[in-house]
């Protein structure tokens, strides 16, 4: 088990680490950035978004890449509840009073919408790496990255020369 847990992380080239770190960190202190006007929640110091985003989602992300979609939400919803949970408890994390969460779903239940919105973020970052790493490896272009969309998603595409297509559905039969 250590083993497979160790070539997931030297898996990915260091071109893709990059990515990972800067696609991180940007998002991340973008919403930090736009947190005041969003309106929601927040981190209570600016240095969070380097421990949280960088330290934390990012081998999470790495940890989870390649998985289908529902396994990649499942993990990280076990990964992220008790770090929100406790942010919030703590007030390390801030929840702005008022905010559209709680005017949808009540105060009470701000933190476990939170976390359900929170745990897409290792399949939506792994989508977007995916799709960043793509178009800087073989240049833009539409085909590049609906190929990358389609690999993190296993959701059947297969890629013939430059065309992707829907890949056959397999039968199986039953035999009596």
């Amino acid at each position: 088990m250590a083993h497979s847990l160790w070539s997931r992380f030297s898996g990915p080239s260091r071109s893709l680490w990059i990515i990972y770190v800067l696609a991180y960190l940007t998002v991340g202190g973008t919403l930090q950035l736009a947190a005041p006007y969003i309106r929601v929640a927040r981190f209570a110091h600016d240095w969070q978004v380097v421990t949280i985003y960088g330290f934390y989602l990012i081998p999470l992300s790495v940890l989870l890449r390649g998985e289908p979609w529902y396994r990649q939400y499942a993990y990280a919803l076990c990964a992220i509840a008790p770090v929100d949970v406790i942010g919030f408890a703590i007030h390390s994390s801030i929840a702005y009073p008022h905010n559209v969460i709680d005017l949808i779903v009540g105060e009470r239940n701000f933190t476990l919408v939170f976390v359900m919105v929170a745990s897409w973020m290792p399949y939506l970052g792994n989508m977007l790496v995916e799709c960043l790493g793509a178009q800087l490896q073989r240049g833009s272009g539409a085909r590049v990255g609906a190929k990358a969309i389609a690999n993190t998603m296993n959701s059947g595409f297969v890629q013939e020369g430059s065309n992707i297509r829907k890949a056959p559905e397999e039968r199986s039969e039953v035999v009596n």
